[in-house]
């Protein structure tokens, strides 16, 4: 048997992308070509996962800077996420895996200098209707000065130290306030803000015979979570911890 291109060994050695077939010959002479196939090479090991040699601050982030399609990633760190925490002047390398198992290697040497501020907040809020209060408690572990705020929510950016923003009817949020000192290190953090609906509420019956006594009954629904109390008042100001009544008219 002979491959395409006049080669008779049994095995080949494929560098680049091509077209093959093998054409079989008995010992009559008779010769029969085999199907052809096609070879392609996944590019994906060539693929440059990091940028630059740069410079960060100790304790900032550093991630893969463009979106390939992989399906694993292990750092030298021993981190399996595309962003990690650089505190040390270092050369580090990653290995990514595709689908098909095909591997691409980079690395990138990082020097640092300055410390990154720890960027931090709590915020105060519960309900759908109320606004969301967020406090910055970010703090620096060094001479420097925090000088920038900035939040992020959904897709509203506000410039300030703190912050009061309605979260709305939705389920929750997702909340990045970053900060920097005044020697250019950045800080980050992230949060899940959850937001609670509005309890709804019915008054049942909506109209009596007058001198009836009738059973006045609160009717209340929630999208979300349980109603754990009803409160009813009556027109002369009185108040039940009831989800019923029974009133004279």
């Amino acid at each position: 048997s002979k491959w395409w291109g006049n080669l008779s060994q049994d095995t080949l050695t494929i560098l680049n992308d091509t077209t093959l077939w093998v054409t079989f010959t008995d010992s009559l002479g008779f010769s029969k070509n085999s199907d052809t196939i096609r070879i392609t090479f996944d590019a994906f090991p060539n693929t440059k996962l990091l940028g630059n040699d740069t410079t960060l601050c100790k304790g900032s982030s550093y991630s893969i800077p463009h979106t390939f399609l992989y399906t694993s990633l292990k750092w030298s760190t021993g981190d399996t996420i595309p962003k990690i925490t650089v505190n040390n002047s270092d050369t580090y390398s990653v290995t990514a895996t595709n689908s098909l198992g095909c591997k691409a290697i980079d690395s990138i040497n990082v020097t640092i200098s300055g410390i990154a501020p720890t960027a931090q907040f709590k915020y105060t809020g519960l309900c759908e209707d109320k606004a969301f209060v967020f406090n910055d408690q970010s703090s620096v572990s060094d001479t420097s000065t925090i000088t920038k705020w900035m939040w992020i929510v959904g897709s509203d950016t506000i410039v300030n130290r703190n912050l009061t923003h309605y979260i709305g009817s939705k389920d929750s949020s997702i909340v990045t306030h970053k900060v920097k000192n005044n020697n250019g290190c950045e800080g980050e953090v992230t949060k899940k803000v959850i937001s609670s609906p509005i309890p709804q509420m019915n008054i049942l019956p909506t109209s009596a015979c007058q001198y009836d006594n009738i059973q006045i009954r609160g009717i209340s629904t929630i999208s979300k979570g349980s109603i754990i109390s009803n409160q009813l008042s009556v027109v002369d100001g009185a108040f039940i911890d009831s989800s019923s009544i029974i009133r004279r008219i």
